[in-house]
């Protein structure tokens, strides 16, 4: 995964997983991308997911500004 912010710089960020969500309430297909530091309202990010599901590659990106 790839968060970045209005100036293209990578946000660091946490990541949770059905491995360690405190919750857990995460299922084993299902991730959870959480920046470290609040984001910008109104500025835009972007954000980009790569990986595999039953052994098929994926890529998915978006973008989008915090309100």
């Amino acid at each position: 995964h790839r968060l970045s912010g209005p100036d293209g710089v990578a946000v660091a960020t946490t990541v949770l997983d059905a491995a360690n969500d405190p919750a857990q309430r995460l299922g084993a297909a299902q991730v959870f991308v959480l920046p470290r530091q609040a984001l910008v309202k109104g500025a835009g990010y972007h954000a980009t997911f790569d990986g595999t599901i039953d052994g098929n590659a994926f890529s998915r990106s978006f973008s989008f500004q915090p309100g």
